[in-house]
């Protein structure tokens, strides 16, 4: 071992840390998560809609024990018309949109939280349907 003193002065090693790269939220994620918020304003304003306006014609229609009359099918004819374009386009928004949201997913160096929460939210309205298939076409069956 050498004991000689120190005569010279060490200059401090300097690590240098580079910082991790700051990481954008995906934009097809963010357009998916739009999309199901749109869709999910379009379903409840659909169901306020049908109720407020339709309650009239449905208790009518009620009564009438589905006999309807013309003028009935001609006054209401419009108003079905207009729930089923909005219901149709809700259902073809959420599909793009589970869609953008699963390409947003498999994106490289992207944040996946509006990815994730687009695809959740499209794909609800999906579950629900399907669901709701099931227990429908079970229950004719019993």
């Amino acid at each position: 071992m050498d004991n000689q003193p120190f005569s010279e002065v060490q200059e401090p090693i300097i690590i240098h840390h580079e910082a991790p790269p700051v990481l954008k939220h995906s934009g097809l994620g963010i357009a998916s998560f739009i999309l199901a918020i749109i869709a999910i304003v379009l379903v409840v304003a659909l169901i306020i809609v049908t109720a407020v306006i339709a309650k009239d014609e449905l208790a009518d229609i009620a009564l009438s024990q589905g006999n309807l009359t013309e003028e009935q099918i001609k006054e209401f004819a419009p108003l079905l018309i207009v729930i089923f374009l909005t219901f149709f386009g809700s259902v073809i928004l959420s599909l793009v949109g589970a869609i953008l949201g699963i390409v947003g997913l498999l994106q490289k160096n992207r944040k996946k939280l509006f990815a994730i929460l687009g695809t959740l939210l499209n794909s609800l309205g999906w579950i629900i349907i399907i669901i709701l298939i099931v227990v429908g076409t079970f229950s004719n069956m019993m």
